[in-house]
């Protein structure tokens, strides 16, 4: 089997939507030069996610109220015990278009 060379080492994350922006979370490798720590976008102002804002201090309270969220979501689907594969965004996740 070939393997792919999109991501070596894979990256992990978490995507979430909050208000008018788009926040993805990475959770491994560890942050470098090559593998940011995540990404903010402004979807209002920049729909095609052209300009990442994660490293303006203006977003530093989105990005820990949207990874307390994360975390708190996270935790809400252990204990409901989804199963693999199941879609767990539901009504109040889902993206306003």
């Amino acid at each position: 089997m070939q393997k792919s060379s999109y991501y070596d080492p894979p990256i992990y994350g978490t995507m979430w939507y909050q208000d008018h922006c788009k926040v993805n979370v990475y959770h491994s490798p560890a942050p470098d030069a090559t593998h940011p720590q995540g990404e903010v976008y402004d979807l209002a102002a920049d729909p095609h996610e052209l300009d990442n804002l994660w490293d303006r201090d203006a977003m530093r309270r989105l990005q820990d109220r949207t990874i307390l969220q994360v975390l708190d979501w996270l935790a809400c689907e252990e204990v409901r015990g989804r199963a693999r594969g199941e879609d767990a965004s539901g009504p109040r996740f889902t993206r306003k278009r």
